[in-house]
């Protein structure tokens, strides 16, 4: 793991391969240097690589103007199960 002192007090830091933590680099989501790192440190190109998260703003936002593609997993929705939304 590449994530440094902090990464390694969380129970799911074994199921990472890199952990980027934005105390240790100097910023956080969105500023997009947090996705370069987190690419960087896993050796993948850009293109290879998808952001997975729940915040529009920080996570996805970040992560596209990084380069990155990104899916968002709106949580909220899953909290009203059977109910669907539609679109007018």
């Amino acid at each position: 793991m590449a994530g440094g002192s902090g990464a390694t007090r969380t129970p799911f830091a074994r199921c990472f391969g890199t952990i980027v933590v934005s105390l240790e680099v100097g910023f956080g989501k969105p500023d997009p240097r947090v996705f370069e790192i987190a690419v960087s440190r896993l050796g993948v190109a850009k293109d290879d690589a998808v952001m997975v998260g729940d915040s529009l703003v920080c996570d996805i936002g970040g992560a596209r103007r990084a380069g990155l593609r990104a899916i968002w997993i709106d949580l909220r929705r899953g909290a009203r199960r059977g109910r669907r939304r539609t679109r007018r």
